[in-house]
Formats: C-alpha cells, sequence, structure tokens
C-alpha cells in the first residue's frame, strides 16, 4: 500500500539478483503498489458491473469496450516483455510502453474502481448499478464530462468512513494492473511468496472503517461470513488469484488456524480445493517482537506429492496445522445464552479499587446501579475462585446526560477515558466515549435493578 515500500523493493531485487549488468528500473513495470485486498479480481465483474457475476446480474452494454481495452494494454505489455534489456535506453523503451498501457487502461480502472466506491457507499453490501451503467457507457463513448464526474464520484465512494488522517484509499485491481496474467485461459499466478501484515479482527472496523471491513466480510469469505484477522482475508484473496495447479506460501500468527480464524480460512480452502502440502508451526520470531509464527505452503489443487509437517513426512496437513483429520466444533443450540464474550471496555478508567466502589456506593446507594465486580481473563485462568481484583463502572446504553447524574463516576470517565478515546479512529468510540466499546449485554437488562454489590 506503500509507494516508498515499491521503490525499496525495485533497489533490493536489483541488488540481490546481482543485476549489474542490467540497468536499475529494469523491474518497474512488474512492481505495483495498491490495497491488494479492495479491487476486482476479475473482469467479469466489470462486464457485469457486479462484484458476484452471474447471479441474475446481465452484462452491459460497454463490456466489449473493456475487453478492447484490456486487449490492446496486453500487446503492449508483451512488446514490453519480449524486449532485450542491455542499457537505459531499453527501459525507457519500456517505461514509454509501460505508461501506454497504462492510458489503454484508464477507463476500465475508473469503472473498476467506481465499482469498489459503490461497494463501500453502500457499507460493503450488494449494489444497483443500473443507473451507474448508463453513465459509464456515455463516459465510455468520450463524453469528458462524465469522465470527470465519474471520477469525482469513484472517490467520494472510496473515502467512505475512512478514518482521520489515513491516506486515500488505492484499490488494486489485478486483471488490469497484470492483464497478461489472467488472460489467454490463464486464472492467476503460478505463486505466491508473502509475510501479510497483521491486525486483530476487532480492530478492523477502527483502523479501516466499517464499510471496509463490512467489504471484507461479504465479499472475500466463502461460506463462513465472519469478521476475522485481517490475515485471513490475505490467504483467501492470494488463494482465488492462483492459477490451477499452483502455490503460495505465506506467513501468519498461530491464530490463523485457531477458531472462527481457522473457520473462515484454512477450513474453507481446504472444503474448496486446496491441499496444505508443507508447514512449519510455533516458530519464534526473531527480534524482539514477541510473536509465534507458521509458515504455510498450499497447493491449488489435489496435492499428490510428499506432505511436511515441522519437517516430518505426514500423510495429511490439516486445518489445525496437524497431522489427523481435523472436526470442526458445532454449536449447540441448548448452550444459547450460556456464556457471551463479555464486555469490551476500551479503557482502563472504567476500572476502580473496591474500596473507592464501596465509599461511593455507601454515599450514595443509587450507584449500585452503575459498580460491579470486574473479572478479566488472568483472573479465571490464574485463580481457582475467580476473585474479581477490581469493579468497573458501567452506563449500560444510557445518554450522556443519564450518565453525568453519577457525578463520581461520570467525572473518573471523563478524565481517564475520554482523552484516550479521543485518539480512536473509530468514531463510535469517540462519539460515546463514556460508554463500554461492547457491553455483550442486551439494552433491556440495562433497565433492570442490579443487587446491592458486595465489595
Amino acid at each position: 500500500m506503500n509507494p516508498l515500500a515499491v521503490e525499496l523493493a525495485k533497489l533490493s531485487i536489483w541488488l540481490i539478483t546481482l543485476a549489474k549488468g542490467r540497468p536499475f528500473g529494469f523491474l518497474d513495470h512488474n512492481l505495483r503498489s495498491g490495497d491488494s485486498l479492495l479491487g476486482i479480481t476479475n473482469l467479469e465483474q466489470l462486464h457485469y458491473l457486479d462484484m458476484n457475476p452471474g447471479k441474475g446480474s446481465a452484462k452491459k452494454l460497454f463490456a466489449s469496450k473493456i475487453d478492447q481495452a484490456v486487449t490492446q494494454a496486453i500487446e503492449l505489455r508483451s512488446e514490453l516483455r519480449s524486449r532485450p534489456i542491455r542499457d537505459i535506453r531499453d527501459v525507457e523503451v519500456m517505461a514509454q510502453l509501460d505508461g501506454e498501457a497504462h492510458r489503454k487502461l484508464e477507463m476500465p480502472e475508473l469503472v473498476a474502481d467506481l465499482l469498489m466506491g459503490e461497494v463501500l457507499e453502500a457499507d460493503g453490501r450488494d449494489i444497483d448499478t443500473t443507473m451507474l451503467a448508463i453513465d459509464i457507457g456515455g463516459a465510455l463513448d468520450g463524453d469528458q464530462r462524465k469522465v470527470e464526474d465519474l471520477s469525482r464520484w469513484a472517490q467520494k465512494g472510496l473515502a467512505k468512513d475512512f478514518p482521520a488522517g489515513g491516506k486515500v484509499r488505492r484499490p488494486f485491481h489485478w486483471p488490469l494492473e497484470f492483464p497478461e496474467v489472467f488472460n489467454s485461459g490463464r486464472g492467476g499466478f503460478d505463486a505466491f511468496v508473502g509475510n501479510p501484515p497483521f491486525v486483530g479482527g476487532q480492530l478492523l472496523s477502527g483502523n479501516f472503517g466499517p464499510s471496509y471491513q463490512s467489504y471484507l466480510v461479504n465479499f472475500l469469505t466463502y461460506d463462513e461470513k465472519s469478521s476475522v484477522d485481517l490475515v485471513v482475508f490475505f490467504f483467501l484473496r492470494v488463494y482465488g488469484l492462483l492459477n490451477e495447479g499452483a502455490c503460495m506460501g505465506l506467513l501468519a500468527r498461530r491464530s490463523i488456524s485457531e477458531g472462527k480464524n481457522r473457520e473462515a480460512g484454512l477450513t474453507q480452502l481446504l472444503s474448496h480445493g486446496a491441499s496444505i502440502y508443507c508447514a512449519n508451526t510455533n516458530i519464534r520470531w526473531p527480534g524482539k517482537a514477541s510473536v509465534v509464527v507458521h509458515q504455510i505452503h498450499i497447493f491449488k489443487g489435489d496435492w499428490a506429492g510428499k506432505r511436511l509437517l515441522n519437517n516430518q513426512t505426514v500423510n495429511t496437513i490439516s486445518a489445525d496445522l496437524g497431522d489427523t483429520e481435523f472436526w470442526e466444533a458445532k454449536k449447540l443450540n441448548e448452550n444459547l445464552g450460556r456464556a457471551f464474550q463479555g464486555p469490551v471496555l476500551l479503557g482502563e478508567g472504567f476500572k476502580i479499587d473496591h474500596e473507592v466502589a464501596k465509599t461511593w456506593i455507601d454515599t450514595d446507594e443509587s450507584y449500585n446501579r452503575i459498580l460491579f465486580p470486574f473479572i478479566g481473563g488472568n483472573e479465571v485462568n490464574k485463580d481457582p475462585f475467580y476473585r474479581p481484583p477490581c469493579s468497573a463502572i458501567n452506563f449500560w446504553d444510557w445518554s450522556e446526560e443519564e450518565s453525568r447524574k453519577f457525578t463520581f463516576a461520570y467525572e473518573r470517565v471523563e478524565s481517564e477515558v475520554l482523552p484516550a478515546r479521543l485518539k480512536q479512529k473509530n468514531e463510535i468510540a469517540k462519539s460515546r466515549w463514556w460508554l463500554h466499546y461492547r457491553s455483550g449485554i442486551d439494552s433491556a437488562s440495562s433497565r433492570r435493578e442490579r443487587p446491592r454489590m458486595e465489595a
């Protein structure tokens, strides 16, 4: 996503390959920058102006013009790839051909940006593009005014609920960035190697915006529609870009093989014909970061060769990265309502000492309604008696005005929680700073009288 990283990659590859006989820049046409999760993955999505083409949508009249532009770009890039590289003049000619190919694809890229912008405007859900298709047709016919209007419209959509202070979203449309890879019957790349970034599932909305998170869940996952860690979406996206019989090798934190991440990621890939043929698990990351990672190698198809798990030959590698068949846990309806994750405070200032809680209650008995013993994961794991180490302030789903009636507690949250909440990218967390980010309790329960807390 960072253009500077691409420039550094050019230098690194030039040095590592010891390509001293070639001028710097000989790989410029192969290195791109953009958000590889946000964008189209096949031209059919532009032909039908639909993220899931073929499900009731009709092919647009302008589809042939999209194909014509892509064909011209492929011819230019094929000429580029066939050129010998001897000196800087060859690189200059290659850059000229690459630039010309980009110009051929300007309109298809605008259409793709519009599609992604509309998806984000619809909060990551299905859209109706009937009217948009008419304007696109006019733009492709040469109406410059419509081109300018659509360009502004695309940028507006791509900026939907983007966190303040962030850079503009830059979609990466794979079949337009590398058209020759998805042409002539090819389904994609022969290999992917990478170290995807890690962001926890609960942090996606705050870091990238709610509509972006919804887009990932609705359009990158398969049957299991779950909000999972960012790395899972990279596994799903990369697998979808592989040619049949191709391989991918990615690093991931060990959460990739656990819980919802496993169900939405590796389990789904295996059910769609993938084979894990090599994995090295629980590798400590070198350096200061206290991180444990897995190396996972996946083949698109039925793997007939040797399978290696931590350098040992095994018969199978399952979704939990074990050497036996793995059975996913099933939900039991009998257990509904028995447990929940617990509240997500998003502010240590909600926590107070038991002694302080008792003093407030002794001063005003109504504080029984908002003060409760608070127990966390550490206590559950380490204390056989599950003793709450502190109390917590809980204003339920009340308005700020109603919460302000509890002066001691409100002033505590205002001084200890508000400053940190204002630094959050998530607008809900900022605007409702006096409330827990997620209570885990239905709003009806907030109206009930609560029993007196024993400090």
